[in-house]
C-alpha cells in the first residue's frame, strides 16, 4: 500500500529549510555588520585613552619634553580636529577638511568639547574633551591626519 500524503509533505520541509536557512544569514550579516561597527568605536575610545594618557603624562614632565606620535584610525574618520579653547570661539583661518564640512564646523564653533573626529556623527564618539591643551602659535583650531607631536609647557601641553 502506497502512502499518499508523504510526496506532498516533502516541498513543505524543503521550503521550511530555505527560509529557516535564510533568516539564519541575515541574522547573521546583520551581527557581522554591528560587531564591524563597534570595532571602530572601540578603536576611537581606545585612542582617546591613550592620548589622554600622554597628555597627563607630559602635563607632568619638564619643560620642553615633546613626542611625535603616530595616528591610527578606522578609514571612515578623515582627521582629528583639537580646538583650542583658550581663544575665541568664532574660528578663523579654519583648515579645509572643516571649510568642507559645514556641519562639522558649526559643532565645533559651539561645542564645549575641544577633540573632534571629522565627519562628526550623532555618535557619542565624536567630541571628547581633553584637559590641559593648548595649540601651537595660538591657533584656534587645527585638523591632524597622521601624526600629532606634543610637548610640554609650564602649565599646559601643547600640541602641533
Amino acid at each position: 500500500m502506497k502512502k499518499r500524503g508523504q510526496l506532498m509533505s516533502q516541498p513543505f520541509v524543503m521550503i521550511f529549510a530555505l527560509v529557516v536557512g535564510g533568516i539564519i544569514l541575515v541574522f547573521g550579516a546583520k551581527l557581522i555588520f554591528d560587531l564591524t561597527k563597534q570595532t571602530n568605536q572601540v578603536q576611537l575610545s581606545k585612542f582617546v585613552n591613550d592620548f589622554k594618557e600622554k597628555i597627563e603624562e607630559y602635563y607632568y614632565l619638564d619643560e620642553g619634553s615633546k613626542e611625535t606620535l603616530t595616528v591610527t584610525l578606522p578609514k571612515k574618520v578623515k582627521a582629528i580636529c583639537i580646538k583650542n579653547n583658550t581663544v575665541s570661539q568664532s574660528l578663523q583661518g579654519i583648515p579645509l577638511v572643516l571649510q568642507q564640512d559645514a556641519i562639522s564646523r558649526q559643532f565645533i564653533e559651539t561645542s564645549s568639547k575641544n577633540m573632534f573626529f571629522i565627519p562628526i556623527t550623532k555618535s557619542e564618539y565624536s567630541a571628547f574633551t581633553i584637559p590641559n591643551v593648548v595649540l601651537q602659535d595660538g591657533k584656534e583650531v587645527e585638523c591632524f591626519y597622521s601624526k600629532i607631536t606634543i610637548a610640554s609647557k609650564s602649565n599646559f601641553v601643547e600640541i602641533s
